[in-house]
């Protein structure tokens, strides 16, 4: 996984803090869904994180944020079909 980039305002953080953001930004990816409900809102846990991480916060800060917005989410389904080359027409509109 890349290390983190700065943003725009970023704050001095600790190297504790920006391993930590990495690891939760991680288990989102691979726990949760890209959209949190059946109308297509998307999961803003990365948004609060990565804003959290360019605000200097505190390893604290972002495993709360992390336990407060994580069982909002939606969890990833169980894997499928592959998407190929021969079936992504048969696949579009699909909301898994």
């Amino acid at each position: 996984m890349p290390p983190l980039r700065p943003g725009l305002i970023n704050l001095p953080t600790t190297p504790e803090a920006a391993q930590l953001a990495q690891k939760l930004l991680y288990e989102d990816y691979l726990s949760h869904h890209c959209f949190f409900n059946d109308l297509g809102f998307h999961n803003h846990l990365p948004h609060h994180l990565v804003v959290a991480y360019d605000m200097g916060a505190s390893p604290g800060l972002f495993q709360s944020i992390y336990e407060e917005l994580a069982p909002t989410l939606r969890p990833l389904g169980p894997e499928g079909e592959d998407i190929t080359q021969e079936n992504w027409t048969s696949r579009l509109g699909e909301r898994k």
